[in-house]
């Protein structure tokens, strides 16, 4: 009886890392109390991404998020991603997009979200992601990096 067994098979070489960024991007720096105004979220990536998750902080004294909102950032326009996010009253809002069941997934360079917030008392007002807390997942499998994200600033006046 021959007890040879077969060759194991080399393990597939890991994809390299990709490097990933969001920026956030205020419509004007300046809002009045009780205006609101849009911020939009741009995903620059160099990888196929299933999953983006980021926790963003804001001074509830200053601003409040009214609503968020998901744009179209893949080649099948059909598909709009999936947006999840909670708001918590004390400044922090948590956000997930991913693309639709059968869309290509989030890839490239574009608007991924816009986020509505409204001025509540004059003073200077930040919008800035966790950085500890910013998460992608690529489809293919690779590690992403996160790079470094530049807080929105906004100055609510009477």
């Amino acid at each position: 009886m021959n007890t040879t067994s077969a060759p194991a098979a080399a393990p597939a070489p890991a994809a390299p890392a990709a490097d990933a960024e969001l920026i956030l991007v205020p419509e004007q720096q300046e809002l009045k109390v009780g205006e609101r105004r849009r911020l939009m979220m741009m995903l620059k990536t160099d990888a196929p991404l299933g999953l983006v998750a980021a926790t963003l902080r804001f001074d509830p004294r200053t601003l409040a998020v009214r609503t968020v909102s998901g744009a179209v950032l893949s080649a099948d326009k059909a598909g709009a991603p999936l947006v999840t996010h909670t708001i918590d009253p004390r400044g922090v809002l948590v956000v997930s997009v991913a693309p639709a069941s059968g869309a290509t997934p989030l890839a490239g360079e574009g608007l991924l979200l816009i986020i509505e917030v409204e001025g509540l008392a004059a003073g200077e007002g930040t919008i800035s992601l966790d950085a500890d807390k910013v998460h992608f997942v690529a489809t293919d499998g690779r590690s992403v990096r996160a790079m470094a994200a530049v807080p929105a600033r906004l100055k609510v006046v009477q």
